[in-house]
C-alpha cells in the first residue's frame, strides 16, 4: 500500500510518459485515417460558388511548373502594396526562380573588392483593399481574424452583417479608432496580421 502512495506523488516514469504520447501519436494517426475515409476531401477543378463556409477542397496544380507567366505581374503589384491571390502554379514559379543559383563573376588578382550592398528593406505585407472593395475573399479573411482574435463567432460567409460589423466596431475599440464598422485598408492589414 506504502509503495503504491509513493508512486502517486512521484509521477508517471520517463517511460510511461514516452508511452502514453506513442499511443497518443497512433491513436490520432488511426483517427484521423478514419475520418478521412468516412469524409473524404473532394477533388476539384475550382472551387464552387455555392460551397458551405468550413468546406475543404483539394485543387491539383500544374505539373507543368512553366505555366505560371503572370506571377511575376503579381508580384509588382504585391511589392507595391497592392492585393493579389497566388495559385499553386504561380507560387511553384516564383519559389523556383528564387531557387535558381545567381551568376558569379570570378574577381581577378588585384581587383578591389565591390562594396557590400546594403540589405533590402523588409518586403511590404499584403495589403488588403478598404471596406467598400473587398472582395469575398477579403471578407471571409477578414471574419475569420476577427473570429480567431475572438471579436466574432458568427458564420464566415463573406457577408458583413449586423454581427460583422459589430465585431469590426470592437475590434476599432481596441485600436482606439472611430468605431464606424467599416475597415480601412490599415486596419484591414492590420487585422489580417493579426495587430
Amino acid at each position: 500500500m506504502r509503495s503504491k502512495i509513493e508512486r502517486a506523488q512521484r509521477g508517471p516514469s520517463g517511460v510511461e510518459v514516452i508511452l502514453g504520447a506513442l499511443l497518443s501519436v497512433v491513436i490520432g494517426a488511426v483517427l484521423g485515417a478514419a475520418y478521412l475515409s468516412v469524409k473524404p476531401v473532394p477533388a476539384v477543378k475550382e472551387i464552387p460558388k455555392d460551397a458551405a463556409a468550413g468546406s475543404v477542397f483539394y485543387i491539383e496544380g500544374l505539373h507543368d511548373s512553366g505555366q505560371g507567366p503572370e506571377a511575376g505581374e503579381k508580384l509588382r503589384t504585391l511589392a507595391a502594396g497592392g492585393s493579389v491571390t497566388l495559385t499553386e502554379t504561380e507560387l511553384n514559379s516564383l519559389a523556383g526562380e528564387a531557387a535558381k543559383p545567381q551568376p558569379s563573376v570570378a574577381a581577378k588578382p588585384g581587383d578591389k573588392a565591390a562594396p557590400a550592398a546594403a540589405p533590402a528593406p523588409p518586403g511590404p505585407q499584403a495589403a488588403l483593399r478598404s471596406d467598400e472593395q473587398m472582395t469575398d475573399v477579403d471578407r471571409r479573411r477578414i471574419q475569420t481574424a476577427l473570429a480567431r482574435l475572438g471579436y466574432y463567432d458568427g458564420k464566415i460567409d463573406g457577408i458583413f452583417g449586423p454581427e460583422s460589423r459589430a465585431a469590426i466596431r470592437r475590434y476599432q475599440h481596441e485600436l482606439g479608432a472611430e468605431m464606424t464598422g467599416r475597415l480601412n485598408a490599415t486596419q484591414a492589414s492590420r487585422l489580417i496580421a493579426g495587430q
